[in-house]
């Protein structure tokens, strides 16, 4: 018994375990790396981080300007299929909007679009203004700042926290 003990225990220190990153439940991004993203000084702004439900993190870096504020949620799915699936569900509700009063005929890119290299498969919509990605069983979804081109960079400094 003790020798399996041993050789358990042995196996768990062997186990490769998660980077800060991913234990990091907003993914380790600092103050002063949102403020390089934002445009603005670090010392103006507040990181705060709220649990939505088991899985969903809803993660925020704002100071005195509302305009300039970046917010995104972090979900972990149980595993990678889940996570796929959940990404293709939300393309579907997507394309179901799209088709909606206010968007009918109004989205020339259609109800979504990917930009290449961002985690294992991406969507950015008109129809919310968000930005999306999935990298294996976790998605996030850039909501602010405005701008398309600045949640854009916020995913790709986010993505490139993971392993």
């Amino acid at each position: 018994m003790r020798r399996q003990l041993w050789t358990l225990a042995f196996a768990l220190a062997l186990w490769p375990g998660a980077s800060a990153a991913t234990e990091d439940a907003c993914l380790g991004l600092t103050v002063p790396e949102a403020a390089a993203l934002l445009g603005v000084p670090a010392d103006g702004l507040k990181a705060q981080r709220k649990q939505l439900h088991r899985g969903l993190w809803q993660c925020s870096f704002s100071g005195s300007d509302p305009a300039r504020m970046l917010a995104y949620s972090v979900e972990r799915a149980p595993d990678e299929k889940t996570a796929k699936r959940d990404l293709q569900r939300y393309r579907e509700g997507l394309e179901t909007a799209a088709e909606t009063v206010p968007f009918r005929g109004k989205l020339p890119k259609g109800a979504y679009s990917e930009v290449t290299d961002i985690g294992d498969e991406n969507v950015w919509t008109d129809i919310n203004s968000t930005f999306t990605f999935r990298r294996q069983a976790l998605t996030v979804q850039v909501q602010s700042p405005a701008d398309k081109l600045a949640k854009i960079k916020a995913g790709q400094r986010l993505a490139s926290k993971l392993p």
